[in-house]
């Protein structure tokens, strides 16, 4: 049975911290330009309540871990306009396992390969507002090429394998970063202003906070659901 239109996390998603955002001064001591450093965190207890809700319901084909969300500024206008050229192409691979990354994360405009590494036929479909699509059946080894052009998040999903659950990020520029296995992460840099950073896990929802840059060293914005 195919999701409704539109949805984007699970049932059993619960709130994640965004527990620092720390703003860090340019080198050299440049005040027009700062960066952006901070670290995501799941609250004590999400992860065990996470489960014993998973536990009543279909899970999907893997759990989704801190290094799948993405922190990104939202402002449109905080990036210089990508130039023009060929659009940028991404991979994403369906194969036993699922959707191989589960979360891919892209600037608006890119197009991405969805190719079938399995022993067989798979296919990738969305009812998102952002980017609805089908790409039919693809044969073992066959590939598929979808451009998103707005940026949301697009929830992908196969219709032969129903736990078989992805999800790709479509963001406004390339301002954004994914944590590594700590939660920590740094943002690319910035020009002085007040920005709104966003927080997105695809089983704890999202979350944001307005941030201004720079600011005195070693300030922190704190920010929960």
């Amino acid at each position: 049975m195919r999701p409704r239109t539109g949805a984007i996390t699970r049932p059993w998603r619960v709130a994640f911290l965004l527990a620092t955002i720390a703003i860090v001064l340019g080198a050299g001591g440049c005040a027009t330009m700062g960066s952006i450093r901070g670290t995501l965190a799941v609250p004590p207890g999400a992860l065990d309540r996470d489960s014993l809700r998973m536990a009543h319901r279909d899970p999907p084909a893997r759990r989704a871990s801190i290094r799948d969300a993405v922190a990104y500024v939202a402002d449109e206008n905080a990036a210089k306009p990508r130039p023009t050229g060929p659009r940028e192409r991404r991979h994403v691979r369906e194969t036993s396992a699922g959707f191989v990354p589960y979360v891919i994360v892209v600037p608006a405009g890119t197009t991405v390969v969805f190719e079938n590494r399995d022993r067989v036929y798979h296919n990738a479909f969305s009812r998102a507002i952002a980017k609805p699509f089908d790409t039919g059946f693809c044969a073992p080894g066959q590939k598929r090429s979808v451009t998103f052009d707005r940026p949301g998040v697009v929830d992908i999903y196969c219709e032969i394998h129903p736990r078989d659950v992805g999800f790709v990020v479509v963001l406004p520029n390339q301002l954004y970063a994914q944590p590594n296995a700590r939660g920590a992460f740094k943002l690319p840099p910035l020009a002085a202003g007040t920005y709104t950073v966003k927080a997105w896990h695809p089983s704890y929802g999202e979350t944001s906070s307005r941030v201004r840059v720079p600011q005195k060293d070693g300030d922190s914005v704190h920010l929960s659901f």
